[in-house]
């Protein structure tokens, strides 16, 4: 239900308080009281500021396992979007019947007109898995939130776009770094994004299967320090 109220100040301080809470609205409140003796009581709501739409930063889009990057993903892979406005709270993933939703807190991401599964929603910044069905080639990326609709912005689909997160020693799963280094011949795992679609596919943002599992469908090149190393399975 929405109210209209007209507010109209009686003295220079009156009117100086209305300036002040129109400039700022999202630091006041207002509070509406009843004359109804039937019925006494104050309604008070939280002002709000005026919003925009949902804005893309320039070269926002980036390969979520990286600091920064081109704008180029593959189908499946996740990516990070940067912006304003991009959502109305900050609020993690939502699994609805094993699958990521693709609608979080009001903000939706649609990639070459499909629809983007959302690990991740605030403000600032997203986090989300590009549509499986996605071509290679140019795309657009628009961000829809309860203000609007964003500007486009490009984004390369190609058919693979890998991001690495982090190494660690498969014998006791601590992460690689300069003070837990690996040894030559030591197993390390690899976690990563954007390496191609899986076979058996899995769908936009489908949960693993522990049976079966789903592989790259072409194994991956790797190098450590620049020399090759034996991918056993991915």
């Amino acid at each position: 239900v929405h109210y209209r109220v007209n507010i109209s100040p009686t003295d220079a301080g009156g009117l100086s308080a209305l300036t002040t809470a129109l400039n700022a609205p999202e630091a006041h409140y207002l509070d509406v009281h009843t004359t109804d003796q039937r019925s006494p009581g104050a309604l008070r709501g939280q002002l709000a500021g005026p919003v925009t739409q949902p804005v893309i930063s320039e070269n926002g889009i980036v390969n979520a396992a990286l600091a920064e990057g081109t704008m180029t993903a593959s189908p499946g892979s996740l990516i990070s979007i940067f912006g304003a406005n991009l959502s109305q709270a900050t609020v993690g993933a939502v699994v609805k019947n094993g699958k990521l939703a693709t609608s979080v807190s009001g903000t939706e991401v649609r990639i070459g007109g499909l629809s983007a599964a959302i690990l991740h929603v605030s403000p600032g910044q997203l986090n989300v898995q590009t549509p499986i069905g996605l071509n290679a080639g140019e795309t657009d990326v628009k961000v829809t939130t309860v203000w609007g609709v964003s500007a486009a912005q490009s984004l390369l689909i190609s058919n693979a776009s890998p991001g690495i997160f982090a190494v660690v020693k498969a014998s006791d799963f601590s992460v690689v770094t300069s003070q837990n280094p690996v040894a030559p011949g030591q197993m390390v795992i690899v976690f990563t994004t954007g390496v191609g679609v899986g076979v058996p596919p899995l769908g936009t943002g489908q949960l693993a299967l522990a049976s079966p599992l789903s592989y790259t469908a072409v194994t991956p090149i790797a190098s450590i320090g620049g020399i090759g190393a034996t991918v056993t399975t991915s």
